[in-house]
């Protein structure tokens, strides 16, 4: 579980406001004063957020939907059965790329939660992007367009005001528009996005004028927020005032830019906007320029010559990896050989000197063999275990019965033992080794014997004794304490079902 103080400290940070409190969470992911009980998972730079109903007895009678929000869809998601959900998690690796994709498969066939909706039945105005429908109507599915996170888009705002507040100053402006492009960037994954302003209604106009001008493909919707503050409950929402079409401004004059417009005497006075037209078109004059091209084309080539690199520096790098692992494992053979050797120096003939004696002595010089043999020992032991990988695999595969597969995680555990024994390793336990892809074909197993798959249909493998079969089988393999609750949660949620079914015939 992540720590819910820093995450309720980062959620402040983004919010940038001290509105109600946000709910309590327990260590364990438990709602102090809610029904529910949250579960995050992550993987580089996917997420997926669950609030699921804890069990109860009203749970059970009236059952709530689990909702969930996913990096995948930036969309909120609501559902009733979270089984196949469970076993796509049950994965040591739930969110790598097979499961990603599997896991935004399901929730598409979910029901989504409109903003707007939400927003009213909470009573929390800075929910609704607008107080009108979006348009198009995905707006008003994506969180990031809720007024409530206004400060997303904040940079990118600013950024354009800077860049339309100069008038005549090429470097300055130059600079801001550095700037703002590298703010553009930033939010270039984020599709039918709402970009929020906090200066009014006629600046925002300004505002929404210049990125159209500078970014006319950018599918972008700009509203002007009616409080200069973070919007919140108590606060109104963004105005319904869209820019999207009154900023398609035309561009025709930076098109037509010729040779009498650079020499023309300028306007007396030139308002911030009309300094941006201006230096637009020395932009598209400059860009015509023949060293203009010519750089252009330098670059291009310098960037092929780059991407090109890796590859045929490949072999000559593989060479050079290949050489200094060989030399490494020669250094360790020696330093190892040369340990040994100075063993035998110290051992006299009225007492030798224990191993673990001589191992503290080498420590008062500042220099630790233990590590360094216990690296090359488990480097072995892993090596050995993954010969072995294909038949314990078949084994795994060929279980049809709880008993049948206690007695194939049985053999890998002695098997494991007896190779972590060999290479000196008896400290350690062999759940620490077990490889992922065997873990794995052991979760899939599992989830295939609860689920009734390949047994005899006149036999239910939902017994008592089964139950302590499987208890016995969870103690042996390493997972995590929720992996090893959902596994007894769906036997005993099968036995119940067929208790049900049997009570029916």
């Amino acid at each position: 579980w992540i720590n819910w103080e820093f995450l309720e400290d980062n959620l402040r940070k983004v919010l940038g406001f001290e509105g109600e409190k946000t709910p309590e969470v327990n260590s364990q992911g438990r709602f102090k004063d809610l029904p529910y009980q949250l579960r995050i998972y992550s993987h580089g730079n996917r997420f997926l957020l669950l609030a699921q109903p804890t069990p109860s007895f009203w749970q059970w009678s009236i059952p709530k939907d689990t909702v969930a929000i996913s990096s995948s869809t930036m969309e909120l998601h609501r559902f009733s059965d979270i089984k196949p959900l469970n076993r796509l998690l049950a994965s040591t690796t739930p969110l790598d790329d097979v499961n990603a994709e599997a896991i935004r498969r399901f929730l598409s066939n979910t029901q989504k939660i409109s903003l707007s909706k939400l927003g009213r039945e909470l009573g929390k105005n800075d929910l609704i992007p607008t107080s009108r429908e979006a348009e198009p109507p995905e707006m008003d599915y994506l969180i990031y367009n809720a007024p409530r996170y206004y400060r997303l888009t904040l940079p990118l705002i600013e950024a354009a005001r800077i860049a339309g507040s100069y008038e005549g100053s090429s470097l300055a402006y130059a600079h801001s528009i550095q700037n703002l492009e590298e703010e553009r960037q930033k939010l270039s994954g984020l599709p039918n996005l709402i970009l929020y302003s906090p200066f009014g209604t006629e600046e925002t106009h300004t505002i929404a004028t210049i990125l159209r001008t500078l970014f006319p493909s950018e599918e972008w919707m700009v509203a002007s927020l009616s409080t200069t503050g973070m919007p919140s409950s108590e606060q109104s929402t963004a105005e319904a005032t869209y820019y999207h079409e009154i900023a398609s401004v035309d561009n025709s004059e930076g098109a037509e830019y010729s040779q009498s417009d650079e020499s023309a005497d300028p306007l007396p006075t030139l308002s911030p906007l009309e300094a941006l037209k201006s230096d637009v078109r020395e932009m598209i004059a400059e860009r015509r320029h023949s060293l203009y091209v010519k750089r252009d084309q330098l670059i291009t080539s310098l960037n092929h010559l780059i991407d090109e690199f890796p590859t045929s520096q490949e072999s000559t790098l593989n060479a050079s990896i290949d050489a200094f692992n060989a030399e490494f494992q020669s250094q360790n053979k020696k330093i190892s050989d040369d340990i040994d050797a100075l063993y035998q120096l110290y051992v006299t003939e009225e007492r030798e000197i224990s191993q673990p004696e001589f191992i503290e002595l080498l420590a008062q010089f500042q220099f630790s063999y233990t590590p360094l043999k216990e690296r090359l020992q488990i480097a072995e032991s892993e090596e050995e275990i993954k010969e072995h990988l294909s038949e314990w695999k078949a084994a795994l595969k060929a279980a049809r019965s709880f008993e049948n597969f206690h007695y194939v995680v049985q053999n890998i555990e002695v098997g494991i033992s007896a190779i972590l024994q060999h290479h000196g390793l008896s400290e350690h336990t062999p759940k620490e080794f077990y490889p992922s892809p065997l873990l794995d074909d052991i979760f899939k197993t599992l989830n295939r014997l609860i689920a009734n798959s390949g047994h005899i249909p006149t036999l239910s493998p939902y017994t008592p004794s089964n139950r302590v079969i499987l208890v016995e089988i969870l103690k042996m393999i390493p997972m995590t304490p929720s992996q090893h609750a959902y596994f007894l949660s769906e036997f005993d949620w099968g036995a119940v079902e067929i208790q049900r079914e049997e009570q029916e015939l």
